[in-house]
């Protein structure tokens, strides 16, 4: 029997609970760990595939494709049912692990993780999107922070998974891990009901997603081309590239004036509070994923810390996330006040970075760790917020197109802030005599022991400098997802929609 997307039938909160999230809860804890568990094991990646220069793309592949996904999942969600999409996003996280572990080329490993990142980005905007659909207004805030501490779990199992199975089995081992828990998920999503779709397949907007990756593709390839700019090379390649863009995004607003049925919803996207929204989870994505995936790289070349202790580290950096998303979401279900948590938490979040970029080198370890956690408490009161936030200024017609905008700047802004964050970093390791840019390619390859130790002092000194260029980059994010989470206009669930 088949449920109509806009009237869920009512049903108690404990009934819920467990009739929907349970299916919903891993494929989002495979999301999120598939792009944390790499990080570890990037060191180790480097050391057994070689090409250094191209370890950002295992992490930028990902980004990128599932940018691009979330918001056509989100689109084709609202018109074919999230089930069956859900199923879908499942099926290319298979597909790409297994090209990602059977890799012998760092080119191969790049190509698996741009294919994982096709159906990650579907588990996240479904999921929230399913949540919105099923349970009533009130309820999702404790929902969302449910899904939150999920998304924290997984943030956290990352890191210490990957870096315990690398340490211990090989990195292919850690990026082995999705494809039985995707396999589980996929007969657990058959445990959804069937919620028809508002559309039909035909309606897709085709030209919109060519104008999209049109857009979105230059401007990451132009910001890897950032460091050989720095060098007087490629000039004329990253202007190239950022006219293409240009041009294809005016393309793209045209379309999507004009199309029938919008890969997105410009009068949606038109809302204040929606779009100012999707600008903190742009920022706030840019903010944490790069910090999250370089913080391993920094680490291993300037404290010379193994992957075990790596993983122990992230876990500071990610543990308090969850604590605070539930607590956060607690918060809203009792007040019905949304903005006021993320607009404080990120502006305390923006002075603790900026802190840190300067005595992070005279920190010892437990110091570090107490940074870390400070952070992550700060981290966990946004995400969860937001998609509550839009969601309640989209209406139940629209919960796909206003979760998967969400979900989308996040990725964009995880795409683009990793790539300016491993910009800036090896804009700096390259700016001196190149000794550091050697040594940074040799301690991810483990040879520096026939390094004079003289040598190793000096040059891990220049290596801390070069990283702080790239805590600061993430504190200019978080600057401006604070800024912009004062000025959203929807700060309760009382306030009238689209205000």
């Amino acid at each position: 029997m088949q449920i109509a997307a806009s009237a869920p039938p009512p049903e108690s909160s404990k009934r819920l609970f467990f009739r929907v999230f349970p299916s919903i809860m891993l494929p989002m804890f495979i999301a999120i760990s598939d792009q944390t568990l790499v990080s570890t094991a990037l060191p180790a990646i480097a050391a057994d595939l070689g090409r250094v220069s191209l370890l950002a793309w295992i992490v930028v592949a990902y980004l990128m494709t599932n940018t691009l996904s979330s918001p056509v999942y989100g689109r084709l969600g609202d018109m074919v049912g999230r089930r069956h999409m859900m199923l879908i996003a499942l099926a290319f996280v298979v597909v790409g692990a297994t090209i990602s572990v059977t890799a012998v080329r760092i080119e191969m490993l790049i190509l698996g993780r741009a294919v994982q990142g096709i159906g990650g980005g579907g588990l996240m905007s479904l999921s929230h999107a399913m949540i919105g659909q099923m349970v009533p207004l009130r309820d999702r805030g404790r929902f969302q922070g449910y899904l939150a501490a999920v998304a924290t779990t997984a943030t956290i199992a990352g890191p210490m998974l990957g870096g315990l199975l690398t340490q211990h089995f090989g990195w292919r081992a850690a990026l082995a891990m999705s494809i039985p828990l995707a396999l589980i998920a996929m007969v657990m999503a058959l445990r959804l009901p069937k919620i028809t779709g508002a559309g039909r397949l035909t309606n897709f907007d085709g030209w919109g997603l060519g104008y999209f990756a049109a857009t979105v593709l230059p401007v990451l390839f132009a910001i890897q081309q950032l460091q050989r700019v720095a060098g007087g090379e490629r000039v004329g390649t990253l202007i190239l590239l950022l006219a293409i863009a240009a041009v294809a995004l005016v393309l793209l607003a045209r379309r999507e004036r004009r199309a029938a049925s919008p890969l997105f919803s410009l009068p949606l996207l038109a809302q204040p509070a929606i779009w100012r929204s999707a600008c903190v989870a742009g920022f706030y994505g840019a903010a944490f994923v790069s910090l999250v995936s370089f913080t391993p790289l920094y680490l291993r070349v300037a404290r010379d810390l193994d992957t075990g202790h790596i993983g122990l580290l992230l876990l500071t950096l990610t543990i308090g996330v969850g604590f605070s998303s539930l607590i956060t979401g607690q918060l809203i279900s009792r007040t019905g006040r949304t903005l006021i948590f993320p607009s404080i938490g990120l502006s305390v979040l923006f002075v603790l970075l900026v802190v840190f970029a300067w005595v992070s080198p005279m920190l010892a370890t437990w110091q570090l760790s107490g940074f870390y956690f400070a952070m992550s408490l700060c981290f966990g009161t946004v995400m969860g917020v937001l998609q509550v936030t839009v969601q309640h200024a989209a209406g139940p017609t629209q919960l796909g197109a206003a979760a998967s905008a969400v979900q989308f700047s996040r990725s964009l802004g995880a795409s683009v802030g990793t790539s300016l964050v491993g910009a800036a970093v090896f804009v700096m390791l390259q700016s001196g005599d190149g000794a550091a840019a050697d040594y940074f390619r040799m301690a991810l390859e483990g040879v520096t022991q026939d390094l004079a130790a003289a040598n190793r002092l000096a040059i891990r000194a220049e290596m801390v400098a070069a990283f702080r260029p790239a805590f600061l980059t993430v504190a200019g994010f978080i600057a401006l997802a604070s800024a912009m989470a004062w000025s959203v206009p929807v700060r309760s669930l009382e306030d009238r929609l689209g205000e």
